[in-house]
């Protein structure tokens, strides 16, 4: 099935430091480690609730795509188990690369290497299900071509061989485990690095994006401001003068009463 490292202890570990920092008095620190821990999986959640790989299709880089649709054409061969769990991941990656791009070209070592990971794992995952087709194919058509099966003999006997193989496992079992400890230390080290350049890069860019819909919308609001200011002023104007105006016509009305009274007097 697919699989890829998506970083979810790197979240765990920023989030952990953070609270360690916040019981050790340290809130300053504390605050961005929680951030950093937490920007990508709100970004996920974000991407995951924009809708179907579809509508997504245009904002990650075309090889994703590609083994994208390769996946999808070999999940549903036959010998292939659990072909919705397959596709299913295989979205959940595209969705999570188009929430943290958004169009963009991937920026910067982490990055790319983010989308190439994932991009690598379509490609195999792809391969990988068209070998398992291509064997499970293969057996069917052998188990039908035997007519009488071969009997194997129950017990396997013990050879020179064996023996010297099992004391070199267990002469060179700790240099194993070292060495596969070793790997798994440099692993875990890039992993990080790369976890967190990747985090800081998304918030970094979550941060301008932020920035400059307040600027958009602060310039959007001064612009109404001043339209509705100039027309306040318009219609403070046009009220003034129609007062002055009824004004103007009252005194000319009580002119002719006083005249029309003397008159009549």
């Amino acid at each position: 099935t697919v699989a890829v490292r998506r970083g979810t202890w790197i979240d765990v570990l920023l989030v952990a430091a953070g609270l360690w920092c916040i019981t050790s008095g340290w809130p300053a620190v504390a605050v961005p480690l929680a951030a950093l821990g937490l920007v990508l999986p709100v970004v996920r959640w974000f991407g995951e609730r924009r809708g179907s790989v579809r509508s997504v299709g245009h904002l990650v880089p075309a090889a994703l795509m590609d083994g994208h649709a390769a996946v999808l054409a070999t999940a549903t061969l036959t010998g292939v188990s659990d072909p919705a769990d397959v596709i299913e991941t295989a979205d959940d990656m595209v969705l999570e690369v188009a929430a943290v791009l958004a169009g963009r070209p991937p920026r910067g070592a982490a990055q790319r290497r983010f989308v190439e990971a994932r991009t690598q794992v379509m490609n195999s995952t792809a391969a990988e299900l068209r070998e398992r087709h291509q064997a499970w194919t293969e057996a069917i058509a052998e188990v039908d071509s035997i007519a009488a099966g071969i009997a194997l003999p129950s017990v396997v006997p013990e050879t020179r061989d064996g023996i010297l193989v099992r004391v070199l496992v267990v002469a060179l079992f700790p240099f194993f485990a070292v060495w596969d400890l070793v790997r798994l230390t440099g692993r875990g080290a890039r992993g990080l690095y790369d976890g967190v350049a990747l985090r800081l890069r998304t918030t970094a860019r979550l941060i301008t994006v932020a920035v400059r819909g307040a600027g958009s919308l602060a310039l959007r609001v001064i612009e109404q401001w001043r339209d509705l200011r100039a027309r306040i002023v318009i219609a403070a104007r046009e009220a003034r003068h129609r007062f002055l105006s009824i004004r103007v016509r009252v005194r000319i009305r009580l002119r002719h009463a006083r005249r029309r009274f003397r008159l009549t007097r």
